[in-house]
């Protein structure tokens, strides 16, 4: 019910929950993360964004880069998503990850500002799925372009061992293309560093 309150709110984000959700998974299965944790992972990664439901519809619908504001307003999802779930007083196991899943490896993310392995080991894990889908999707960065970029961010944005399970998995061809990504369509932020690419 709550990935489909997003997909209506955002109709661009229809699918988007269960993709995140299997290149989690797949991280994960490589990363030998014990099942019950890798379900969790799977679990926060479906509604890891629900809190875009609640974001106004010309800020999660811009296609540029997000001005002081807006980009506010983005940084405030993960917090806005763990209201909701909260509120529903079922999905408790998967708070943490779904909180620190922007934080960056480097301390400089958001809400909290964690820094290396204080970030929950699945938060790290749904940080990568979720900018592998944000970048192939509708062929922003073929899955190629999008690892290199990723693995030229590990120890930054990102965690090296997580990009190192991510490109594994995918070579592995654990994790299926978007259709997009398979046509290997350009976007017009091919190319652009990831820092300056809404995620």
């Amino acid at each position: 019910t709550l990935t489909t309150a997003v997909g209506a709110h955002a109709p661009q984000a229809v699918g988007e929950g269960e993709r995140i959700a299997r290149h989690a998974t797949a991280i994960a299965r490589e990363m030998r993360v014990g099942p019950m944790e890798t379900e969790t992972i799977r679990d926060a990664a479906l509604v890891c964004d629900v809190g875009m439901a609640l974001l106004p519809q010309d800020t999660i619908s811009q296609t540029v880069p997000l001005d002081p504001a807006r980009q506010a307003q983005i940084m405030r999802h993960p917090l806005v998503s763990v209201e909701i779930l909260a509120a529903t007083g079922v999905m408790q196991h998967v708070l943490p990850m779904v909180r620190h899943h922007h934080e960056f490896f480097d301390g400089t993310g958001y809400p909290d500002g964690l820094s290396g392995e204080v970030i929950p080991l699945g938060a790290r894990i749904l940080a990568v799925a979720d900018a592998f889908e944000a970048m192939t999707t509708n062929g922003r960065f073929t899955p190629e372009q999008a690892t290199a970029e990723m693995q030229r961010m590990a120890c930054s944005q990102f965690d090296p061992r997580v990009v190192k399970a991510l490109v594994e998995a995918w070579r592995k061809d654990v994790m299926s293309l978007t259709p997009s990504a398979i046509e290997g369509r350009t976007h017009p932020d091919a190319g652009r560093p990831l820092a300056a690419i809404p995620l």
